[in-house]
């Protein structure tokens, strides 16, 4: 009898080790593969690591046990072993590194280390031929089915036809323009990366050097915004910097007067740099051209994992700032619609800049500009070596962001319904790459201006303030 029991006994036990077995296999074999989107499980888990739980939950700094429960690829563990050191300003624990960057794309990390890509750690850009714009390709497929497995693709409207709006500068749908906005995705991507360069971003060295945060903030002044950008700095002190500890605040001067920038120095709560005009070429170093921008938003996304940029212009609001940011985690790409109706990108875009992109203005009527006052930018592969890696190599070529000609287009008359009449530069760019590798789904990428202003003119004495009312602190 007991033996009985004793078999009975064992044949359980082995029945739950071979379920158990089975069971483990099914699991292991249901797991992402290379080129495959990661498991619902992991999606889940990587939708409960968003940006406001950083804020809310560990003062700005990133959850250190994801490390412990997501497996680190090779490139992620060099990452971590090496020197770099996030810069926390109450804490000097080195958080994990990004959990997030291995949902952006289709390959494993290990792939994406292996290859030649547009901005690599010596800032070169676009040079795009060969097995580099396979990756490339790869990356855009895998962001482009990342946005509608998140559901956040947005479409934008079609208006009505030109023949039938009255006004004579706002969007309308040429019905009679010959061509269209192309959907075969090769060709799109090969526009925004029409010439071969091998141009150097005069800042990559000097960013490279500077501490890495989980927030980066960067603008720029010069001197005729001294008083609106304090306006903005006030905002940022007052709304921003109390919801976030792990923070990076870089601001380059574009011309402010010795004392404006000393006292900038003393108050601003970031670290001041000279833009190096000098090493641009000189068809390109004119301030009025914004070709400082995109370099400069290049330089510094890969020290972050959110980077943004905000215009002197911008005023952070009271409301939740942390839910601000949260949805470029989603987009990886955020930016402001111009804040008045009308704007149409056909016309305020020179004819060479549509050149430079293969487009027809006409096939654009349809859509308004986008506004580069306020954007943010999350470091993933996509964003990092598509989209604002078009852009910088744009503002480093003559034919594209500052045509010859184009200093002299920056006014646009309203009451003119023209192709092309005026132009914008880096917004110009910017919405043109959006457009022809996104098409009527640009929209996605809009801010929720429901956090922030754009207050154009507004200035402020901050600084003179804080020096007046030293025992008082925002």
């Amino acid at each position: 009898m007991k033996k009985q029991k004793l078999l009975n006994r064992a044949v359980v036990i082995i029945c739950v080790g071979v379920l158990l077995l089975v069971a483990t296999q099914i699991y292991l074999m249901s797991g992402p593969r290379s080129g495959q989107r990661p498991s619902d499980k992991r999606i889940k888990r990587k939708e409960k690591i968003h940006f406001a739980r950083f804020v809310v939950e560990n003062g700005g700094s990133r959850d250190t046990s994801t490390r412990e429960t997501i497996t680190e690829t090779p490139r992620e563990e060099e990452e971590r072993s090496g020197n770099r050191t996030l810069y926390n300003i109450t804490s000097q624990t080195r958080p994990a590194q990004n959990t997030l960057l291995r949902y952006a794309h289709r390959g494993t990390t290990s792939q994406v280390a292996s290859s030649t890509t547009t901005s690599d750690s010596e800032g070169h850009v676009a040079q795009v031929d060969g097995k580099n714009f396979q990756y490339l390709m790869d990356v855009y497929l895998s962001k482009y089915e990342d946005l509608r497995h998140k559901q956040v693709m947005k479409t934008y409207p079609v208006h009505r036809s030109c023949k039938d709006e009255k006004k004579p500068a706002v969007p309308c749908n040429d019905t009679e323009c010959p061509t269209y906005l192309s959907t075969d995705q090769e060709s799109n991507l090969k526009s925004v990366f029409p010439v071969t360069s091998d141009k150097r971003n005069p800042l990559a060295e000097g960013a490279k050097k500077l501490p890495s945060s989980l927030l980066t903030v960067v603008t720029a002044v010069s001197a005729n915004h001294y008083l609106e950008s304090q306006a903005m700095i006030e905002t940022l002190h007052r709304y921003v910097f109390p919801k976030f500890q792990n923070i990076s605040f870089y601001l380059y001067d574009l011309g402010l007067h010795p004392g404006q920038k000393a006292q900038m120095q003393r108050h601003c709560r970031c670290t001041v740099i000279e833009f190096p005009f000098s090493a641009m070429e000189t068809n390109r170093s004119d301030i009025h051209c914004y070709t400082w921008k995109p370099l400069i938003v290049q330089a510094h996304l890969p020290q972050t994992d959110v980077l943004v940029w905000a215009d002197s212009s911008v005023r952070f609001n009271d409301s939740a700032t942390d839910q601000l940011f949260a949805p470029v985690l989603d987009t990886g790409f955020l930016i402001t619609l111009s804040d008045r109706y009308g704007r149409p990108v056909a016309h305020n875009t020179a004819s060479d800049t549509f050149r430079y992109f293969g487009m027809d203005p006409c096939s654009v009527a349809n859509f308004q500009e986008m506004e580069a006052s306020f954007m943010a930018f999350h470091n993933e592969p996509f964003i990092e070596h598509v989209l604002v890696s078009s852009w910088a190599s744009c503002a480093l070529d003559p034919l594209c962001m500052c045509p010859r000609g184009s200093l002299g287009m920056l006014h646009c008359d309203g009451g003119l319904r023209k192709y092309a009449k005026c132009h914008r530069f880096d917004q110009s760019a910017i919405t043109l790459i959006t457009l022809a590798l996104f098409q009527n789904h640009y929209s996605t990428f809009f801010f929720n201006h429901s956090y922030f202003q754009i207050n154009r003119g507004h200035k402020s004495k901050y600084f003179h303030f804080l020096e007046t009312n030293v025992d008082k602190k925002i």
